[in-house]
C-alpha cells in the first residue's frame, strides 16, 4: 500500500512536469501567444476593405465592422515556438528584424520574419510550404497590425486544376 502511494505520487509529479515543459517554448517568437494577446481593437476592425482573388478573378467588398480573428488564427499552424522544433530554425537578428529560417525541408514554416519598433510588433511575414503526394501548397502571410492582413496561396495539384488565392484585408 505504501509503495503504491509512492508510485501514484511519482506519476503525478512527472505528469505535471511533462505538462509544464510541453507548454514552454524554445525561445523562438511565439505566434500563438502573440495572437492570443492581441487587443480587441486590433482583432475587431472598422471600415474594412476585403479583396479576394481566386485564379485571377478579383472581388472587392467594403465591410463596416470585421473581426480578423479567423484569419489571425490561421497563423497558429506556423508557430515555431514548440519543444519539438527546438534547434530546427536558424535565427538571424538584424536591427529591428528577426528572421527564422527552417533548417530541414519537411518543416511547414519555411521562414518567419518578425519586425518590431519600440518592442512592439510592426510586421509578421510567414512563408509556408505543405507537401503531400497529391499536392504542394505555398503560402505567404503578411500581417501588419492596425493596417492589413494578406494571405497568398498557390496550390499545385497533381490530378486537379492548380489554384491561386489571395485575400487582402485592409483597415
Amino acid at each position: 500500500m505504501r509503495y503504491g502511494l509512492y508510485i501514484i505520487c511519482l506519476i503525478f509529479l512527472t505528469s505535471c512536469a511533462t505538462q509544464e515543459s510541453a507548454t514552454k517554448g524554445v525561445g523562438y517568437f511565439d505566434l500563438e501567444t502573440y495572437i492570443k494577446d492581441l487587443s480587441e481593437e486590433v482583432k475587431n476592425q472598422q471600415n474594412v476593405r476585403k479583396t479576394v482573388t481566386l485564379n485571377g478573378v478579383t472581388e472587392t467588398k467594403n465591410i463596416g465592422t470585421y473581426t480578423i480573428t479567423p484569419e489571425l488564427n490561421m497563423m497558429n499552424k506556423y508557430n515555431i515556438n514548440k519543444p519539438a522544433l527546438a534547434g530546427k530554425y536558424e535565427e538571424n537578428k538584424q536591427g529591428s528584424q528577426t528572421v527564422y529560417t527552417a533548417k530541414e525541408d519537411d518543416l511547414i514554416t519555411r521562414k518567419l520574419t518578425v519586425e518590431t519598433k519600440n518592442n512592439e510588433v510592426t510586421r509578421i511575414e510567414i512563408d509556408g510550404l505543405q507537401k503531400t503526394i497529391l499536392s504542394e501548397s505555398k503560402q505567404t502571410i503578411v500581417f501588419v497590425p492596425k493596417a492589413s492582413f494578406l494571405l497568398k496561396s498557390e496550390d499545385l495539384n497533381r490530378f486537379t486544376k492548380d489554384i491561386t488565392k489571395e485575400v487582402l484585408i485592409e483597415y
